[in-house]
């Protein structure tokens, strides 16, 4: 349950998980259920991993992130774990609600590819390749929804979201920081495109060149 407080110019957002359950026939789920005694260690881990690549988005020294506790907000995505900590525990306000998703021990979800064919390629003005943003992105099992009046294209998938605005080159993912990259999303015959490294930067898949200058994506 997400709930949302603005006082003044000074949003804030508040996060909390609920487990729901038939005591007769279920137990409480835990972090330690899912991942064994040795949870906080492998937890901590991948989060310190994450915050590493991305320092500037998280505070540092005693402020920043110390670890998890026994009653760390989560809830389960998928074959993932979404760690979620409330808005600046660890991090500024301009990073939103940090969430860290962790795949479940034994659980990593199946990756869905798309080839990209070379024909539908197109090249900002500085050289930038560009792809079809909708196209590729149902492939990927994405749900892209276009605001025509901001111009903006909102893009989920479970707990994953994002959103590209024609001529704004700032990226999201999530309610982190926005990234730039190498242009701005451009509108060409009615299709949005983004850079190709929307799919490596922003959402972490893997590409692959493959015969007649066609591409792959992956994304696991």
């Amino acid at each position: 349950m997400i709930t949302e407080v603005s006082t003044g110019n000074a949003p804030a957002q508040r996060v909390d998980t609920y487990n729901f359950l038939n005591k007769k026939e279920a137990a409480r789920v835990t972090l330690e259920s899912l991942f064994g005694n040795q949870y906080k260690q492998i937890i901590d881990s991948k989060i310190k991993a994450a915050i590493a690549a991305g320092p500037e988005n998280y505070f540092e020294g005693k402020d920043g992130f110390q670890g998890i506790h026994a009653e760390q907000d989560f809830y389960v995505s998928g074959n993932r774990a979404v760690i979620v900590f409330q808005e600046y525990s660890i991090a500024p306000g301009s990073t939103g609600t940090p969430e860290f998703r962790i795949a479940l021990p034994g659980k990593a979800e199946a990756a869905v590819s798309a080839v990209i064919p070379s024909k539908s390629i197109l090249k900002a003005d500085n050289g930038t390749v560009m792809i079809p943003l909708a196209d590729v992105l149902h492939k990927l099992q994405f749900k892209v929804k276009w605001n025509g009046k901001t111009k903006t294209a909102e893009i989920s998938k479970g707990a994953m979201r994002t959103s590209v605005t024609v001529g704004k080159n700032a990226y999201f993912f999530g309610k982190m920081a926005p990234l730039k990259l190498g242009a701005a999303p451009v509108m060409s015959k009615g299709r949005v495109y983004v850079p190709l490294n929307f799919l490596t930067d922003i959402l972490h898949a893997s590409i692959t060149k493959i015969q007649n200058g066609n591409m792959e994506v992956t994304l696991k």
